[in-house]
């Protein structure tokens, strides 16, 4: 996902006077502070966003915890945060699978955070059951597996994955600082900028 930070309403008009060399170094700035204010909330939140982790007993992926990159040039500045799904800071989501038939979500610590092929590879023959009730549980009822990813392996079966059409999503506005935040870091970075080489031409 991107954030594209413009020029501020109060600094427009100056903005307007300063040559395009100038702008691109306010722009820089900008796009430096904005970054390292997105760094900073999602380092700040990560600890209390490993509830599935937590209950499966799994290690956290870090997923909110990668780094984000910017670019600037004369008229803005474009913050680029590499998290699958932080749009849902700003709305509601809806995910589905792009290259196949479903969603696999973990019910294990171990396929937590890694792709069926991974678990594969870790020595588990995985299988989805065929038929509805075609599966006892330990207290000897038959379970609907039909929509799981089992996993075997050195004589033991375990619930892999769910197998999901579409996952919905309610936006979550505490997963990023609000646009006012976000406003106010770009306006203050640029006002230090110009006071920073106001001082220096004097």
């Amino acid at each position: 996902m991107t954030i594209n930070v413009e020029i501020p309403e109060g600094l427009r008009r100056w903005a307007g006077i300063v040559k395009p060399a100038g702008r691109r170094l306010l722009f820089s700035a900008v796009g430096n502070a904005v970054s390292k204010l997105i760094n900073d909330h999602l380092k700040r939140i990560a600890p209390s966003r490993h509830k599935t982790a937590d209950r499966l007993g799994a290690t956290p992926t870090g997923h909110l915890e990668k780094r984000t990159s910017f670019s600037s040039n004369e008229s803005e500045a474009v913050v680029l945060i590499p998290i699958p799904g932080i749009s849902r800071a700003f709305k509601d989501i809806s995910i589905r699978p792009k290259n196949a038939p479903y969603l696999t979500l973990p019910m294990s610590s171990v396929s937590y955070g890694k792709r069926a092929a991974t678990v594969r590879g870790l020595g588990y023959m995985i299988f989805r059951p065929a038929a509805k009730g075609s599966h006892k549980t330990s207290e000897g009822k038959f379970s609907e597996y039909q929509d799981i990813l089992m996993g075997s392996k050195d004589g033991e079966t375990i619930p892999l994955y769910v197998l999901k059409k579409r996952v919905d999503q309610r936006q979550d506005s505490t997963l990023l600082p609000t646009k006012a935040e976000i406003g106010n870091t770009a306006a203050r970075s640029m006002i230090q900028t110009i006071k920073h080489f106001a001082k220096g031409a004097a």
